[in-house]
């Protein structure tokens, strides 16, 4: 004969008692768990969902169904079932109430982020043509150093031979011309170390305001999902569901 509980379908012999599920069968939830669920087939659904390892967290309607549920048994419980029925508006409506004022509350955080968002892409390409004009100085200055070399060679090369016996007065002016040269080249080489330095300080700018507008980019799509009620995704890739209704 079988039993009648649906978890101990086995055939049961002369005299032998129930040998329980079969094997591989997964194991008889306890009678109260069972009991609380029967007569309802999605949280009883549920139930079997949680045996086997694939539940999903209750939702509010699967809450109060399953008291519904176990109320509905007895008719003296018409009072709890109306009681309960009132109390289940009353939380449905304070939650969306609230949910309402956090998606107001992520829409106007997104329209901050966002207005932040086109102000450092503003930075960003402020600095980028700032860097186009500094590297066009700092390669006009490049030229202008080149040629302060060369004349400072040029100078240096212009002293007079020995072979010629030159006078006080020509090797003071040698010295003069070499000595000039050399401010003038040192004064370039000041100028051109400015001008590198402020193309290297502009590139640094424009890597900490790229950096940082990413930043925002990825919050303002995660303000954008949530306010839209969308799922969004982490910067590591994972997915964050949508806010239940």
């Amino acid at each position: 004969m079988y039993s009648g509980h649906p978890y101990a379908r086995t055939v049961m012999g002369a005299g032998a008692g129930f040998s329980g599920p079969p094997f591989g069968a997964p194991a008889m939830p306890p009678a109260p768990q069972w009991d609380a669920f029967h007569g309802d087939p999605a949280n009883a659904r549920r139930v079997v969902d949680t045996m086997l390892g694939t539940s999903q967290p209750l939702t509010l309607e699967d809450s109060f169904g399953a008291v519904f549920a176990r109320l509905s048994k007895d008719r003296a419980n018409v009072d709890l079932i109306a009681e309960l029925q009132s109390l289940k508006e009353r939380v449905e409506q304070r939650l969306t109430e609230q949910r309402h004022a956090r998606m107001s509350a992520l829409q106007v955080e997104h329209e901050g982020v966002y207005e932040k968002c086109r102000a450092k892409l503003d930075e960003k390409t402020g600095l980028i043509n700032e860097l186009g004009r500094f590297e066009s100085l700092a390669n006009a200055v490049g030229e202008k150093l080149s040629r302060y070399r060369m004349a400072a060679m040029a100078a240096q090369g212009r002293q007079p031979p020995d072979e010629t016996f030159p006078t006080r007065q020509e090797l003071e002016a040698w010295r003069a011309e070499v000595n000039a040269a050399r401010v003038a080249l040192g004064k370039v080489e000041r100028e051109y170390s400015d001008a590198v330095a402020l193309v290297g300080e502009t590139d640094q700018q424009i890597r900490r305001a790229d950096k940082e507008l990413e930043l925002l980019m990825g919050e303002e799509a995660r303000l954008k999902a949530q306010a839209e009620g969308r799922p969004w995704r982490t910067p590591l890739g994972l997915e964050v569901p949508a806010e239940a209704e």
